[in-house]
């Protein structure tokens, strides 16, 4: 089919109108909002307490009313979630997890079916999950939204939370533009091992949350099978069918952030969907509230800021495939050692970071002084911002690294341990100092042909199409690179480059048959 001339000048109009436009998704006014939110659920049950403790034993919801910001949802599934957080601390601040269709198909708040309410275990903060998730989508890669809340039960104030956007199908079709392929979640023990190539041999390794009818995990298997097998053809093998751009991505925060309750760590907390436009499976990232090393692995905070950037958990010999295959593959490793070299030159750094905390910290200290069931004094919320402190009333907790300090002597160590490696600093502010230039060829160009990305530094480039959906992400070394765009439909796209110093460059792409 011909592209034709009014075609691509009805587009561009449209595209000139689209680049002034906030294009709406599902949960924007939650979660774009910069305001304190007000949860207030009633139960009919006079001890709804009991009830609710047994939701977690028996995996069941009860049903509640639900008010948020002052709009009503009529019975609502209601219970409490969460392993050690609901386990290792005996007060009544529980996590919850808020399921609004759950007896009446048409509830939704705003496009949402469900939300997430985290006590902050293990965080006097209440920041560490907020600023790694919002980290993670400041640089475009898939995670869910994070926001505050706070939650009344039965009329009597409960407590401040952490709001968490929950992955589900509309989370996908937003972030990623479809939502009919498999959407596996690592838990419990997702850590990507081949165990034979029959689908039951999985099952109880991960959780299918979309087409369980259909309960057809070949695809997986497969994903599975390249990791363990392809060898010395793990780029060919790999590229075809796992978005590796995201994967490096959430690999490399998760290492900057001693985010080790992930799959760098434990082997889990992290989702897979097969996106159906690619055809290959995007890495989301999942449950940041042991982010800055809280969740320790037998570590001390100064081994945490000293983590190596090819970090795998022993025993090594087949803990973490994916890691431990990607890591010897000099491809690979060069792709991560480099983005880790982007992401220390600005986005992760106290210039960057600490007015972001301490603005969130304002937001929130007045409803955390205020909290009833919190498990931390109000020393140490302002105290942690800082620098490391010292916990004696939770078990399992003894000191815990201060945001501000963390990410200091992170940034330090990481750049000392990169400095070998081809990443260079300049200035006082240890900004990469570069003339920001990147060009597309051929455009217009055929979904068939070789498009060639040429940058004078490396960066990320994102094409997203005309309602704002990230349709493909490119990472880019310094000299040109070369793609080839049969997954990627007709039409006219955006394309926007990150750059190392916090440049963004953009303009358009003009795909035709």
């Amino acid at each position: 089919m011909k592209f034709r001339m009014y075609q691509l000048l009805f587009i561009c109009a449209f595209l000139f109108v689209g680049l002034t436009t906030s294009w709406a998704h599902d949960g924007d006014i939650t979660f774009q909002s910069s305001q304190l939110h007000e949860i207030r659920l009633t139960f009919w049950q006079p001890a709804f307490w009991d009830s609710l403790l047994a939701t977690h034993t028996n995996d069941t919801t009860m049903p509640c009313l639900v008010n948020i910001d002052g709009f009503d949802i009529d019975t609502i599934g209601v219970k409490l979630k969460g392993n050690s957080s609901f386990n290792s601390y005996p007060g009544v601040k529980k996590s919850f997890k808020l399921s609004f269709d759950q007896y009446i198909d048409t509830n939704e708040y705003d496009g949402l079916h469900s939300l997430n309410l985290n006590n902050g275990f293990k965080d006097p903060t209440m920041l560490r999950e907020k600023v790694m998730l919002d980290f993670l989508r400041s640089q475009g890669l898939p995670a869910p939204r994070c926001t505050f809340a706070k939650l009344y039960l039965n009329g009597s104030y409960w407590g401040l939370y952490s709001m968490v956007e929950e992955v589900d199908k509309v989370f996908v079709n937003d972030l990623i533009g479809n939502k009919d392929g498999n959407l596996f979640k690592g838990d419990p023990s997702g850590n990507l091992q081949w165990y034979g190539s029959e689908d039951s041999l999985y099952y109880t390794k991960y959780e299918l949350h979309t087409n369980d009818s259909l309960n057809d995990w070949s695809d997986l298997v497969h994903l599975i099978d390249v990791i363990n097998h392809a060898g010395s053809s793990l780029v060919d093998s790999l590229e075809p069918i796992l978005n590796t751009g995201n994967t490096l991505g959430i690999w490399a925060t998760d290492l900057l952030f001693a985010n080790l309750d992930s799959y760098t760590g434990t082997g889990h907390n992290y989702y897979l969907y097969h996106n159906t436009a690619s055809g290959k499976f995007e890495r989301i990232a999942w449950d940041a509230n042991e982010a800055f090393g809280t969740f320790s692995m037998g570590m001390s905070i100064a081994q945490l800021e000293d983590l190596s950037y090819n970090y795998i958990p022993q025993p090594s010999n087949s803990s973490r495939p994916l890691n431990i295959q990607m890591l010897a593959n000099a491809t690979y490793r060069k792709r991560l050692t480099d983005r880790l070299c982007f992401l220390i030159q600005n986005p992760f750094s106290a210039e960057n970071l600490n007015p972001r905390i301490d603005s969130l910290a304002n937001s929130i200290r007045t409803a955390y002084y205020a909290d009833p069931n919190k498990m931390f004094t109000n020393q140490n919320f302002d105290d942690n911002l800082e620098h490391d402190v010292t916990i004696t009333n939770i078990p399992g907790i003894n000191q815990l690294a201060g945001l501000k300090s963390f990410i200091a002597n992170r940034r330090e160590k990481m750049m000392i341990q990169l400095a070998g490696l081809g990443c260079v600093y300049s200035g006082d502010e240890e900004h990469v100092q570069v003339q920001q230039k990147i060009e597309l060829g051929p455009n217009p160009c055929s979904k068939m042909a070789v498009l060639t990305l040429s940058s004078s530094s490396p960066c990320q480039l994102t094409l997203h199409n005309l309602v704002g959906q990230v349709v493909k992400t490119f990472d880019i070394h310094a000299g040109a690179v070369t793609y080839t765009i049969e997954d990627v439909s007709v039409g006219l796209y955006i394309w926007t480059a990150k750059y190392p110093n916090g440049d963004i460059g953009n303009g358009k792409l003009v795909i035709v048959e």
